[in-house]
């Protein structure tokens, strides 16, 4: 309690309230990076081959592209997010998308302490962001070029608009689930749970408009190019369930379910 009355100056203030959870969380990332100056994750140069082939070659053609046939198979956003820093800053490196994860990860620890406070209180909102901040699981994936960071970005903002802007928390968590496919199966559960919760709240229509405008959005795109609407969380689910793995190889989804 003593902390949070003498942080009261900062915390009140939401520029200097940003700036203090966004260092905290930003140095450790960055001390990680120092010291895994090339990114250990195999899959980050997977995820760099998609957004720059997509850059190169796909989008000229109105689709995304990569050598492994897997450029539907993760959540789009990312690897389009990533791409478009490849075209700002002209360069072939992966390590703009590693930085913006780093700012990133500062912006998720703001967003936890927003969250935290206003659905409980600022002692809570203090300590879940210095928590978060300082996660070492976090810390680790911040510093890397992976989709976890934006997808999570993306919840939380959802999570935080959601009592002011319904509209556009619908939005963002329809661009988490595009980021992170498991976020789709996540989502289902919190957009039911809202339409209980809120019943005679008038946040529920935007909401839930305005997600399935969006996810619809992404249907009707993996439906042209691949003829599955639901194409990357088919093959998640299935792969999930050991669909590519082992004796189970190739067997029909409704088989392993």
């Amino acid at each position: 309690m003593d902390v949070g009355r003498r942080l009261n100056p900062i915390l009140t203030n939401g520029a200097y309230a940003f700036l203090f959870f966004a260092s905290i969380a930003i140095v450790p990332r960055l001390l990680v990076w120092a010291f895994f100056p090339l990114d250990w994750n195999f899959d980050s140069y997977h995820h760099w081959q998609i957004s720059y082939l997509t850059l190169k070659i796909g989008l000229s053609r109105g689709r995304m592209w990569d050598l492994n046939g897997c450029e539907y198979y993760w959540g789009m956003v990312p690897h389009l997010v990533q791409a478009f820093l490849l075209w700002v800053f002209h360069t072939a490196s992966i390590v703009p998308y590693r930085a913006l994860n780093v700012m990133l990860g500062g912006a998720n620890a703001y967003l936890v302490y927003l969250i935290g406070r206003d659905n409980f209180d600022p002692e809570v909102g203090l300590y879940a962001g210095l928590l978060f901040a300082l996660y070492p699981v976090a810390v680790v994936f911040d510093a890397i070029a992976m989709q976890e960071t934006l997808a999570l970005f993306f919840a939380l903002l959802s999570l935080y608009l959601f009592a002011t802007r319904p509209f556009w928390s619908g939005v963002f968590l329809a661009l988490a689930c595009q980021s992170r496919i498991e976020f789709w199966l996540v989502s289902l559960i919190f957009v039911v749970g809202i339409i209980l919760v809120e019943r005679a709240s008038t946040r529920i229509v935007p909401f839930v408009v305005s997600w399935l405008l969006a996810t619809g959005a992404f249907c009707w795109f993996f439906a042209t190019r691949t003829g599955n609407p639901f194409y990357p969380l088919y093959w998640s689910v299935y792969n999930s369930i050991g669909g590519w793995s082992g004796t189970l190889r190739g067997k029909p989804f409704l088989q392993l379910m």
